[in-house]
């Protein structure tokens, strides 16, 4: 399974045991905590790194999560950020999952818990198949922009760059899934890390303790949850954001009315700007990108080389773009 060229994604074996709670036969471990996994993701991963004060003034929140799982954190975090960030910020929150669920196994895991019902609802609706590589998702009218990385952990961190704001470590307990939990997983943690970073996780382990405090981050023991005694928030030794950043809207002009004139139009609209497309023919699509018929036509390639890995992920998001776009009558202000 570590061979980077096969398409093919590991089956997580999942379960629902007795006590309602998703499991993997493959870690044998829970994916949230049997007393509350919507309370567990609030008082571990929010509490963890300081919201709701951390989303105030920040026109913009990155969030990267270790272990996707059953999406229940990025969906708590969703709701809770929506409420508590200010109008037109947006949020960016990458998850890397080796072991992805299908949306039949995400619907037994999740689908009846009232408090994310809605968030889960569109999740579901833009969920992708499960192709090896990177997949973008659009939710919330454009304000959330959810990465999911189909990967193992080490090659998914070797290739992206960045800063995030926060990380939510949520691997299996490092027992149980050690791949998710060394020091080359933690170094690229640090390295694309913002100042000030926070972390959130529920392992109170030594080892990971120690290494995150090896590599700067100020470690606290946080009281658990449920049966867990221990749980950990640190934060990145740096100079602080300031705050008071304004979210105004600006009014951006954008030349040409083509497909790339138009999306780039919609992209500054679902962030809370004001755009202006300026075309001579003061219709959209009527220069270069005017052909009586548009087709999609990626070169997908049968070898998992990086150039395919790309093209898929990109038909796969032009693909969930333009059936929202469809479902929007064709209003073209819409996120994908």
């Amino acid at each position: 399974m570590n061979d980077t060229t096969s398409p093919h994604l590991p089956d997580p074996e999942v379960y629902i045991g007795d006590d309602g709670t998703p499991r993997s036969r493959v870690s044998g471990d829970v994916y949230f905590s049997t007393s509350g996994g919507v309370e567990e993701t609030s008082h571990v991963f929010l509490g963890g790194i300081g919201a709701p004060d951390f989303f105030e003034d920040r026109p913009s929140t990155r969030i990267a999560e270790l272990g996707f799982g059953t999406g229940l954190n990025f969906l708590v975090t969703c709701k809770d950020w929506a409420a508590l960030a200010p109008s037109g910020a947006t949020l960016y929150y990458t998850a890397i999952e080796g072991y992805p669920m299908s949306a039949e196994t995400l619907r037994q895991a999740l689908g009846n818990i009232p408090e994310i019902s809605s968030e889960f609802t569109e999740l579901i609706a833009k969920w992708p198949p499960l192709v090896k590589g990177t997949h973008r998702l659009i939710m919330n009218q454009g304000r959330v922009h959810l990465t999911l990385i189909f990967a193992e952990v080490k090659d998914a961190l070797a290739g992206m760059s960045g800063h995030f704001d926060a990380w939510y470590l949520d691997g299996f307990s490092p027992a149980k899934n050690p791949d998710m939990w060394t020091d080359d997983v933690l170094g690229r943690v640090r390295a694309l890390s913002a100042a000030d970073a926070r972390i959130a996780t529920f392992t109170a382990a030594g080892r990971v303790r120690r290494s995150l405090t090896a590599l700067g981050f100020d470690v606290q023991k946080r009281p658990g949850f449920g049966r867990k005694s221990d749980c950990v928030a640190a934060r990145l030794a740096g100079e602080s954001r300031s705050k008071k950043i304004s979210t105004k809207p600006k009014a951006i002009a954008v030349i040409g009315a083509g497909i790339a004139g138009a999306t780039l139009a919609n992209a500054l609209h679902v962030r809370g700007h004001k755009p202006t497309i300026i075309d001579a023919a003061n219709c959209l699509g009527a220069g270069a990108s005017g052909n009586p018929v548009a087709l999609i036509a990626p070169r997908l390639t049968r070898e998992r080389v990086p150039m395919g890995r790309i093209i898929a992920s990109a038909y796969l998001h032009a693909v969930r773009f333009y059936d929202a776009l469809q479902d929007m009558g064709g209003d073209p202000w819409i996120g994908a």
